[in-house]
């Protein structure tokens, strides 16, 4: 096999993505070409290069024939310099050709006696037993493919009935003791089986799914909690902005908080990274309820402060949760991700019902607060014990497994990573992810490189450049390089459904809760500020629910209508704006705004979120959810920034209002 040389004319757009994996495979075919011969039959010798020239051939061809990845042009560039065998890849394109292993096997002129390769051996001729004999002696290079994960079956060619399944796809060049495998010393190739999953099991009484729905009322009641008695808030710190101080104290620590665990999802475990949260959440919430309201042991001022500072601690613990739970669901079946949105608007609903029954059966503000917190509390603490049950069922261990299946344990220890690469398919938007592992105890005299294993991701088929790392040398996390990858390759897939989903929430932020907290009406007094709450949690919660139908959004369609929302800003402002005078003064007007902002945030803030873990592969679904947690944060963060500003400046315009009143009446 010579060396390819390739022309000087420059290759066509698309190449730099290759390129690394062709070279790749010419530096293996190099080597296996310089492999010593001593104690090997002649044909022996060539089967890792016949191996190798299939492989760099099938690589083409699966980009351009099934995966659409290259351009034509691109293809015909491979072909033309060389990387591809042209007269294998025309028979692969017939019918019963299709796993065919190498020209040779129907030339049969090439032997001695005019017969075929062993996997080109017609049925007839086969003996009964000589495929399970196959398996056992070094009798060429077949097994099963990648693709069909079943075992041989005859098909009509041309050449007859003849067994077609082989290839050279699942092939590994291993060197195994000798004492141990009855085959020659080095270069055998080995017969790898295939191998059958589990049956999926099942969510009976759809347990799973609840579990999942009172995991997104977790991370979200927290802070529905402390904005949700709008009217202690109010009665307490009067005249200042608490309502809007602690809707951006949340989202700059949850920015924060999202951006940390984004670059924590291959560093520390997923359930770590929820219970941390759990216990985040849990603290404030205890000791403002005990301390603040019970105790009252702090002035205004302190008190002031430590809501803001217990308003940071659960932002930071709640969003830690968020962003594992999007990713947790995200290897889980499509409804599973809708459970936990729909969770986070029932956390709404739960909590704005829970203020409106102590109000109403409790008139002391101070009682009624105090038994509203602890209601949250015990919520709270209901949904941790249920996550630490669920995490151990079947269902989820079962999912959870497929999707990190590169995560192989060898020897009842988890292999380290040495690397991974990026594979992004444009054209059908899926990336895939490959990873390589050193095996623990690898046999004496080999080198890391004839030790190393790959990863096998169902329908993969794609062959992928890998950094192997020298001797003696360990590495358990991904570089910072590969993490900024990793992600920019799943933005690209993804970006559509990012941006409809930060625009959904800046545009909600903008109005909710700070704007709607200030809508005053003479006869409902501060009573519809919580109604007002009320509207938009319920709303939101049957829009998430109307977010399970089954309709396949377009992403650009998604952003569009996100994008028409924004009439909700103007529509809102005309309900408080004149001060004093609104145009919009009937109090049903911001009820009926709410209403329709809640469903349509309900619905477009989830539909993103569901389908953006079906654009990537099974196993980097969790960093997928993980991203797009990040724009989510990103729109909450923009549009409570907008809200604080947009106060800061009535608030400012009202004062010198007043102070001209003042002035003025003085004459």
């Amino acid at each position: 096999m010579p060396k390819v040389k390739r022309s000087r004319k420059p290759p066509p757009d698309g190449w730099e993505l290759i390129e690394p994996t062709l070279d790749e495979l010419d530096q293996k075919m190099r080597e296996a070409e310089t492999e010593p011969h001593e104690g090997k039959r002649k044909v022996e010798s060539l089967w890792p290069i016949f191996r190798l020239h299939h492989q760099r051939s099938r690589y083409i061809f699966d980009l351009f024939y099934k995966r659409k990845a290259i351009s034509r042009e691109l293809y015909e560039y491979c072909i033309k310099e060389g990387y591809a065998d042209k007269n294998l890849i025309a028979k692969w394109k017939k019918q019963g050709y299709e796993n065919l292993c190498c020209l040779r096997c129907i030339q049969t002129r090439d032997t001695n006696f005019g017969t075929n390769c062993i996997c080109r051996v017609p049925k007839s001729k086969l003996e009964v037993g000589a495929l399970a004999t196959a398996r056992e002696k070094d009798l060429r290079m077949g097994s099963v493919g990648v693709e069909s994960r079943k075992r041989g079956t005859p098909v009509l060619t041309p050449e007859g009935n003849v067994v077609m399944s082989f290839s050279f796809e699942s092939y590994q060049l291993e060197e195994e003791d000798s004492q141990v495998k009855d085959i020659p010393d080095k270069g055998v190739l080995a017969f790898t089986e295939p191998t059958f999953e589990d049956p999926e099991p099942e969510d009976r009484y759809h347990g799973i799914y609840f579990a999942m729905l009172l995991a997104g009322v977790g991370f979200l009641l927290p802070y529905n909690s402390f904005i949700t008695d709008v009217d202690y808030l109010h009665n307490k710190f009067e005249g200042s902005s608490i309502v809007f101080d602690m809707s951006l104290t949340y989202i700059l620590v949850a920015l924060v908080a999202v951006i940390l665990n984004n670059v924590l999802v291959e560093r520390l475990s997923l359930h770590t990274r929820i219970t941390v949260g759990y216990l985040f959440a849990l603290g404030p919430l205890l000791f403002v309820s005990v301390c603040d309201v019970w105790l009252e042991q702090f002035p205004k001022q302190q008190a002031y402060v430590i809501n803001l500072v217990a308003v940071g601690v659960v932002a930071f613990g709640c969003t830690v949760q968020q962003s594992s739970f999007y990713g947790y669901t995200g290897m889980l079946p499509k409804r599973y991700t809708q459970g936990v949105m729909t969770g986070e608007s029932t956390a709404g609903v739960i909590i704005s019902l829970s203020r409106i029954f102590t109000k109403l059966l409790i008139q002391d503000d101070k009682k009624n607060t105090i038994i509203f917190f602890f209601v949250s509390i015990g919520i709270e603490l209901m949904c941790f014990i249920l996550h630490l049950l669920v995490r151990r069922t079947h269902f989820v261990r079962y999912h959870t497994s497929r999707a990190k299946q590169g995560l192989n344990e060898m020897n009842g220890h988890t292999n380290p990573m040495t690397g991974y690469r990026v594979h992004h398919n444009p054209i059908s938007e899926e990336v895939r992810f490959f990873f390589l592992y050193f095996k623990e105890n690898g046999p004496a005299g080999i080198s890391p490189s004839e030790v190393m294993t790959e990863a096998e991701f169902a329908g993969s088929g794609t062959y992928v450049r890998f950094d192997v790392p020298k001797p003696k040398i360990r590495r358990s996390w991904p570089s910072f390089r590969d993490m900024i990858l990793h992600r920019y390759v799943v933005s690209r897939v993804i970006w559509t459904y990012m941006l409809s989903i930060a625009v959904t929430y800046f545009i909600t932020l903008c109005l909710f809760p700070g704007l709607e907290s200030e809508i005053r009406n003479k006869t409902l007094g501060e009573w519809l500020p919580i109604l007002i709450m009320a509207i938009f949690n319920m709303s939101d919660f049957v829009g998430k629910i109307l977010a399970a139908l089954p309709y396949d959004w377009n992403g650009s369609r998604l952003l569009l209508f996100s994008c028409i929302r924004v009439v909700f800003i103007p529509l809102f402002v005309m309900c408080i704006y004149p001060s004093g005078k609104p145009a919009l003064t009937h109090p049903a007007w911001p009820c009926v705004f709410s209403l329709l902002m809640g469903i349509s945030n309900g619905y477009f803030g989830s539909v993103p979120m569901i389908l953006a873990a079906g654009k990537v592969s099974p196993e980097q679904r969790e960093l997928a959810g993980n991203t797009m947690t990040v724009s989510y944060m990103t729109g909450l963060m923009l549009g409570s920034a907008v809200a604080y500003f947009a106060y800061s400046l009535t608030a400012t315009h009202t004062y010198f209002e007043k102070v001209n009143t003042s002035v003025t009446s003085g004459y």
